[in-house]
């Protein structure tokens, strides 16, 4: 892989001088700018991730599939005993070592600050691993459970702007009666903490 080497940066400076004081044509640099540039794309495009250097981590946590050794990779967490594994970024948020760490200790870890919807929109969530060792999200308000929350004795912040139902706080957002548990009839829901800032009550 080329690297941006302080002699390169200099060869190109003093290409750049030449073109200023009319020793080298305009087109000429630029047909070579081109030129080095569609070979650098063509080198990324076939280098192999999983051999790019680096100082990477072996986990302290152990495989939740085996029980083998957790390698941090360029793109993964792998295990070097089963296939399991899991992307370092999800949804535009970088997993930490520690954070990888308690994902595969405890399944769960969260709620984290920092991801991003497909529409460019922060949101925090709590990822788990389900059943399968996929990483999942889970936003700890038990939307897909059989049951709806309880909120009896909690007191409502107040209408759903979406469809008039009763809104109340669960630990890691604003959700509306309707929008959880197997019946949901509405989707409204609003983190408690946006861009890293807490959205209190009131």
């Amino acid at each position: 892989m080329i690297l941006f080497s302080p002699e390169l940066t200099a060869e190109w400076e003093f290409r750049l001088a030449q073109m200023e004081h009319g020793k080298l044509k305009r087109e000429q640099f630029m047909r070579e700018i081109i030129r080095m540039t569609k070979h650098i794309v063509a080198q990324a495009k076939n280098y192999e991730s999983d051999t790019i250097p680096g100082d990477f981590a072996t986990l302290s946590a152990r495989c939740p599939k085996c029980g083998g050794e957790v390698h941090e990779k360029y793109k993964k967490f792998q295990c070097q005993s089963c296939d399991f594994g899991m992307w370092k970024i999800i949804a535009g948020r970088q997993l930490e070592i520690p954070e990888a760490e308690a994902l595969l200790t405890d399944r769960a870890v969260g709620p984290l600050e920092g991801f991003r919807s497909k529409a460019g929109r922060p949101f925090p969530a709590r990822l788990k691993l389900n059943d399968a060792y996929e990483v999942q999200f889970d936003f700890g308000e038990d939307a897909d459970s059989a049951e709806a929350p309880d909120f009896s004795g909690q007191e409502s912040l107040g209408a759903c702007p979406k469809c008039g139902g009763r809104v109340f706080e669960l630990p890691a957002a604003y959700v509306c009666e309707r929008a959880v548990g197997p019946a949901r009839t509405c989707d409204f829901r609003s983190g408690r903490v946006i861009l890293q800032r807490p959205i209190e009550r009131e």
